[in-house]
């Protein structure tokens, strides 16, 4: 599969009524679109580990790799939201990757093509373990469906809880092309939930569902789930914590990532961890 939070918020819950579906994707919008402003030269150390275990009961002992990775987000010309670019830099613990793409990439990256931001994708792919090839594993994809271009593609159901500051949105895929396609662009429609601020329409959870083929034909079940925190350096509402987890008949595939050190490239400065 491929694919294409975050401002410091204290408000608390007010009187007022629950506010309807329609003026909680307005606020919703309005957020994701802060985000579009502040993600871009954003950077973090990203830490993961997948795991990967076959269901038979005589099969032989998971397959665990761990990786640490540089994660940015880019503005593209001609794409609303920022693009989320993982640059790999240690699969269990040994050097990978090219020193200082990743630097080039943000000094001018208006000027990159889509295809450079691709590329990166791809190549950290690679890294991922089980047969479902996939790029979809990023902390921003489910937040930027909230964006403006893209809410009119889902159906939306609003779940309140009495007494709770945060809504849930349920959503659901409905038009074609999808947001996410397979890896011979076939259709992969999208279902989830987001979690947000009733008051702020910050987004605190997001959760993406999908069914896919992997590249053997399988039916594929996938689940991504993230957290949002404040950081504390930068007083900003930021990825924390991702979960991903995918099975077929066969193999089942748990990863989690932790986010990190997050820190803002500057024009000609370099990344320091």
């Amino acid at each position: 599969m491929r694919a294409t939070g975050l401002v410091a918020l204290t408000a608390s819950l007010t009187a007022e009524d629950t506010p309807s579906k329609k003026e909680i994707l307005k606020r919703a919008a309005a957020y994701v679109e802060q985000q579009a402003e502040l993600l871009p030269q954003l950077v973090a150390e990203e830490r993961s580990s997948q795991r990967l275990r076959p269901r038979a009961r005589n099969s032989t002992s998971p397959k665990v790799i761990e990786t640490r990775a540089d994660f940015a987000w880019i503005r593209l010309d001609g794409i609303p939201e920022p693009i989320g670019v993982r640059d790999v830099r240690e699969v269990d613990g040994k050097a990978v990757g090219t020193p200082g793409r990743l630097e080039q990439l943000l000094r001018q990256p208006t000027s990159s093509s889509v295809a450079t931001a691709q590329a990166f994708l791809a190549e950290s792919a690679q890294h991922n373990v089980g047969p479902l090839w996939r790029n979809v594993n990023l902390p921003t994809t489910a937040l930027f469906f909230l964006h403006q271009t893209w809410q009119s593609r889902f159906s939306w159901r609003l779940d309140v809880t009495a007494g709770s500051p945060t809504l849930v949105l349920s959503f659901k895929e409905r038009e074609r092309p999808t947001v996410i396609r397979g890896f011979y662009s076939d259709p992969v429609f999208s279902r989830g939930r987001i979690w947000i601020d009733r008051v702020t329409g910050a987004v605190q959870r997001t959760e993406l569902r999908t069914e896919a083929r992997d590249l053997a034909g399988r039916k594929t079940y996938y689940q991504l789930l993230v957290d949002f925190a404040i950081d504390q350096s930068l007083q900003l509402l930021l990825p924390q914590r991702l979960r991903e987890h995918y099975e077929t008949n066969t193999e089942v595939v748990d990863g989690t990532a932790e986010y990190a050190n997050y820190r803002r490239f500057e024009t000609g400065g370099r990344l320091v961890h």
